[in-house]
């Protein structure tokens, strides 16, 4: 998609589940219209080493954790 002005341009979007097939495909989507991405992800089913990830990882801010309990906040940070 060519980067043009969209409802999603400048957004901060968070999405969970980021690191997994469904998850990244879904932020490479919203990178391309522009929007601000933040990952969450504990990685019991997506890996951050993915290939098809790498330009994500690049281009978004990805944060290693769950929602489950309190204070299970690993950062792993990553941002463009």
């Amino acid at each position: 998609m060519k980067a043009a002005e969209t409802f999603w341009t400048g957004k901060l979007v968070l999405v969970t589940g980021g690191a997994s097939f469904i998850g990244s495909t879904l932020t490479d989507q919203l990178l391309a219209r522009g929007a601000k991405v933040r990952v969450v992800d504990d990685l019991t089913s997506g890996h951050l080493d993915k290939p098809e990830r790498s330009d994500s990882a690049r281009r978004s801010r990805i944060y290693q954790g769950g929602f489950a309990r309190a204070g299970n906040r690993k950062s792993r940070s990553r941002t463009a």
